[in-house]
Formats: C-alpha cells, sequence, structure tokens
C-alpha cells in the first residue's frame, strides 16, 4: 500500500527533528575500503557495527589509546605543531602539478 502524503510529510518531519546523516569522502588511495563498503548488504549497517565493536573495546580499555601516536585536538587558541603526512597524503601539501 502506498504511504499517503500525510504519512510522507510526518515522515519527512520526524527524520528532520532525528536523524543525522554524516556524509565519508574517500581519495582514490582509499579504494579498497570504499571497495569493501560498497559490497556490504547495508553499508549504515557495516557502519555501525564497526563503530559499536570500537566502542565495547573501549569501554575494556578506557586507558589504552585510541590508536598508536593519535592526540586530541588542541584547544581553540593554542598551536601545536602538526602531525607529518604519510605517503598517501603528502601529496596534498606540494600543491598543483607538484
Amino acid at each position: 500500500m502506498a504511504a499517503t502524503d500525510a504519512q510522507k510529510r510526518a515522515d519527512a518531519k520526524y527524520k528532520r527533528a532525528n536523524v543525522t546523516n554524516v556524509t565519508v569522502g574517500f581519495y582514490p588511495d582509499d579504494a579498497d575500503i570504499l571497495e569493501l563498503v560498497r559490497s556490504q548488504p547495508s553499508r549504515a549497517g557495516y557502519i555501525k557495527d564497526l563503530i559499536r565493536a570500537d566502542l565495547e573495546r573501549r569501554k575494556a580499555s578506557p586507558a589504552g589509546p585510541v590508536r598508536p601516536g593519535w592526540q586530541p585536538p588542541a584547544p581553540f587558541g593554542t598551536s601545536r605543531q602538526p602531525p607529518a603526512l604519510s605517503g598517501s597524503r603528502r601529496h596534498l601539501l606540494a600543491g598543483p602539478g607538484a
């Protein structure tokens, strides 16, 4: 049975008030990651499951680092030397034609 116009409006209103969308960009160097995500029957479900597993891992070891070398962002108005870019991202600093 097709949804009525009132049902469509109610659904749109609910989503505007309660749903948050997050967009993730993939560079060409991330093709393997993108291929894996695209191969999943439910992309959102797959990503949510990964995040939930990460949350559980953090609960089990709250004192451990998220990943080696990771630091939270510096507070506003302070400066910190930015981390060196790894090989695949180094071209971003080189500028056009480099």
